[in-house]
């Protein structure tokens, strides 16, 4: 589930491709730890092809 609420607040915040919601991911990774638990860290972008495809 954080995966796609992360994709979507990307998203919301501008991006427009897999690597973007990885980039705003990884700026905004101290706030969505707080919302989130991400253990190993924000998702790759190929984490996200992967779900799209799988």
């Amino acid at each position: 589930m954080s995966i796609v609420m992360i994709a979507i607040l990307g998203v919301i915040g501008g991006a427009t491709g897999w690597e973007d919601i990885e980039t705003y991911a990884e700026s905004h990774e101290a706030w969505l730890s707080t919302l989130f638990s991400l253990p190993n860290g924000v998702p790759y972008a190929d984490t996200y092809r992967r779900l799209r495809l799988g």
